[in-house]
């Protein structure tokens, strides 16, 4: 039987009927991934990406994989059309899965939607390939093999569309020879989304939250709502207590009710700094402080709050504080060294400028500001005097972090009862974050392998292959700073 005999039949009985369950759903449509990774391989081919140190194509070699694109173009077409009839008929008869959910809350379209599920199959089939250009996104999905086709669908990656907009995915630039390369990955909290549907829980949707003012927010970060409380993050319970004892305050109006208003007019909001390494929980409580207030969050990007031109930045510092007194959120600056750095280390004056206008509105916001930065020795001296409460972050304990790794067990999955977080705990010297990255290699591979136990092999196989990505550089040049000597 030929290929067109058999894409035929294959096309005929994804055809009949409607999908039982989000399973066969997802398996009907990753028959069909499994060819776009394959046309994948072979672009990569063609383009000399997969091995830089080969030898150019020969003219026939190039036409043999020319052919072999060709045909696995016209397999998906036919492939992906009868699997995009039989989910309508799906729909139509009633019937939910997660996907679809996924597609219609956030309004992808049907290019998007491919990209997304593309990513899912992505995420839980080929651990190590979760991350594609643009450029390779837009090859994969042309099965027109048309330049117009590729023009056409760069669009999607724009920043005003779902893809991108509501952070299902996420954009790293890294350097390629001289130029800036976008490489995309499937968020994390569109994979917990999902996980969450898949399950038949409330998915808790993370989608940037639209307000009137929603372009001058765009122009400076974005706002969201907090996913996480008090109880989801693992710290002592002395700092818990701290933190409430602060906020509380302010619920209650204290500082008002006391006639402190009358006599002190600045710094009567409340700023926090979280500092300490990466992944040990500082914007998580930022999370859980807005969860507490029962308010939105303005999460603040500083690559966007950084103007080319002269006033521009001063001009976002301002937008920070007004939105979010207008709109009632609270501020989360993450890395805020690179707002707030000492102003010995500024080259420009302009630099030093910025600096002095962003300690001014942060002692001016009579609200609450959360500052999250692993690097607090940059941060400028004259910061620490507007600040009303400081919290180190460190590397948690073992028995707290046996406890993170509990607090991070999906509720759809089950553990066997090999599982030991004890023994995680004391075998890998991790932050909050890695186990995180850790428990999402080992429900990968679960996945991969239609599971729904994790297994102690499970864990100790993310375990692993988090710590083979770790930083392990020690720090060489000891620098004074915001807090002291480090």
């Amino acid at each position: 039987m030929g290929n067109e005999d058999n894409a035929r039949q294959e096309t005929a009985g994804a055809g009949c009927g409607i999908f039982a369950d989000d399973r066969e759903y997802l398996e009907a449509y990753f028959e069909i991934c499994e060819l776009l990774s394959q046309k994948r391989s072979l672009l990569a081919k063609v383009d000399g990406s997969e091995s830089r140190s080969s030898k150019p194509l020969s003219h026939d070699d190039r036409k043999r994989l020319d052919e072999k694109i060709a045909e696995l173009n016209g397999r998906t077409r036919e492939l992906d059309a009868a699997f995009w009839e039989k989910a309508r008929r799906s729909v139509d008869a009633g019937r939910k899965y997660a996907a679809e959910e996924m597609s219609k809350h956030y309004g992808l379209d049907g290019f998007e939607r491919r990209v997304f599920v593309y990513y899912l199959y992505l995420e839980f089939c080929q651990i190590g390939k979760n991350v594609c250009s643009e450029d390779e996104l837009l090859g994969i999905f042309d099965l027109e093999s048309s330049v117009i086709s590729r023009m056409r669908d760069m669009r999607h990656f724009n920043g005003d569309r779902p893809l991108l907009k509501s952070r299902i995915l996420l954009r790293e630039f890294k350097r390629v020879q001289i130029s800036a390369k976008a490489e995309y990955a499937l968020s994390n909290e569109a994979i917990m989304v999902f996980s969450r549907l898949v399950n038949g829980e409330s998915p808790g949707w993370q989608s940037t939250v639209a307000l009137e003012s929603d372009d001058d927010i765009a122009e400076i970060g974005y706002v969201k709502n907090p996913e996480c409380v008090f109880d989801d993050v693992v710290l002592e319970s002395e700092t818990k207590e701290r933190v409430a004892l602060f906020l509380d305050a302010l619920k209650d109006d204290a500082l008002g009710r006391l006639g402190v208003s009358g006599k002190i007019k600045k710094g009567t909001g409340l700023s926090f700094l979280f500092y300490g390494p990466p992944g040990t929980g500082k914007s998580m409580l930022a999370e859980a402080i807005a969860a507490y207030l029962g308010k939105k969050m303005l999460i603040v990007e500083a690559s966007k709050i950084m103007g080319r031109w002269l006033g521009d930045t001063e001009k976002s510092i301002a937008t920070i504080f007004s939105e979010a007194k207008e709109h009632d959120l609270v501020v989360v600056i993450d890395e805020a060294d690179s707002l707030l750095y000492d102003r010995s280390y500024a080259g420009q004056e302009h630099d030093i400028r910025f600096v002095n206008i962003m300690l001014l509105e942060l002692e001016r916001c009579p609200g609450v500001a959360v500052l999250t930065t692993n690097m607090d020795v940059l941060l400028d001296p004259a910061l620490e005097r507007r600040l009303s409460l400081k919290i180190k972050f460190e590397t948690p304990e073992k028995q707290m972090l046996a406890e993170i790794w509990k607090k991070h067990m999906p509720n759809g999955i089950e553990v066997s009862g090999d599982v030991d977080f004890g023994r995680l705990a004391k075998g890998y010297d991790f932050s909050g974050g890695n186990v995180k990255n850790a428990v999402l290699n080992a429900v990968r591979r679960a996945g991969s392998r239609k599971d729904t136990v994790l297994t102690m092999q499970d864990f100790v196989f993310g375990a692993d292959l988090e710590m083979e990505g770790m930083f392990r550089r020690k720090r060489e040049k000891r620098i004074y700073g915001f807090s002291g000597r480090y």
